[in-house]
């Protein structure tokens, strides 16, 4: 059997498992209840441009499985095998600008908490992620119909260099900011210097993870650049600058939860938890949802 189509075969395999982990990984932002909107947003759009990756990916090897023709042909002449192409670039693109933007909203949220909940702080951030599409489709258009991958590939790396340091600074200032608050700031506005302290500090593995492979898959480039390869040598060098992004899409899910207790503990008790309205203390009074407790101290404490 040809050693692409052995390859081809593996790589299905680590798609599906790519695409349950990214199920997993989009669950677990749904049940986290806490997160603010704009949190909540950026990383379900980082969940978008993982799954376009992933499903990109694996329509490619689909149709090199299925079509009978080279791999050469259907990545780099098959109007299929481009338009795959332009979408999974349109997800690299867009996996590194959702997780700068992250980092810049916790970094946010850690300097002014008080006005952070505001409608127009919102707003701005919707905008930006409208921005961070269009600036993906820029990057896809460089690639494809520019003739150029090094250049804006390197440029996305150092996005995400700048995202790692950007949340590494949200997180120590959530930390200094809480300590240094106390009897200063509202619970609620200590509880979201909490929020911001915890995301970062579990999500900080998972971006210096994304930095990392990033940076491997410029070697990869560099590598097809200057050794002007061809044919199947051109597609091994391929296939690892492909899986190498599903690999981390396999792994990040789970980085998070061996870090992050609350969650992990959720994602566990889920279907065995009781209805939060329905749980009681001993005397048989209705312990309130973490939702309603800050938001009746919030109202008695002004």
């Amino acid at each position: 059997m040809n050693i692409l189509i052995m390859l081809a075969y593996i790589e299905i395999i680590i798609v599906i498992l790519a695409l349950l982990s990214n199920f997993l990984f989009t669950f677990m932002i749904y049940q986290a209840s806490s997160l603010h909107f704009n949190c909540r947003n950026l990383l379900f759009l980082f969940s978008i441009s993982m799954f376009l990756l992933t499903i990109s990916h694996g329509l490619t090897v689909f149709e090199f499985l299925y079509e009978n023709k080279t791999y050469e042909f259907i990545y780099f002449v098959s109007v299929r095998g481009i338009a795959w192409r332009v979408i999974h670039e349109f997800g690299y693109a867009l996996q590194s600008l959702s997780l700068v933007l992250f980092s810049i909203e916790r970094l946010i949220a850690s300097i002014c908490p008080a006005g952070y909940g505001k409608r127009h702080v919102k707003i701005i951030f919707v905008f930006l992620s409208i921005l961070s599409m269009l600036l993906s489709i820029v990057f896809s258009f460089l690639i494809h119909m520019g003739g150029e991958m090094f250049s804006p590939t390197s440029a996305m790396n150092m996005v995400d260099i700048s995202g790692c340091v950007i949340l590494l600074i949200a997180w120590k200032r959530s930390l200094l900011q809480y300590r240094s608050t106390v009897g200063v700031f509202s619970l609620e506005q200590r509880f979201q210097l909490s929020e911001v302290y915890t995301w970062s500090r579990h999500l900080i593995p998972a971006v210096l993870l994304a930095s990392f492979t990033k940076m491997m898959v410029i070697v990869i480039i560099w590598i097809l650049i200057t050794g002007n390869y061809t044919g199947n040598d051109a597609a091994i060098w391929v296939i690892i600058y492909n899986n190498i992004l599903n690999i981390y899409t396999v792994i990040m899910p789970f980085v998070i939860l061996v870090k992050h207790n609350k969650v992990r503990q959720k994602l566990m008790h889920t279907h065995n938890q009781k209805p939060m309205e329905m749980r009681k203390t001993i005397d048989g009074k209705v312990i309130p949802s973490k939702h309603d407790y800050f938001e009746f101290l919030k109202q008695n404490w002004k």
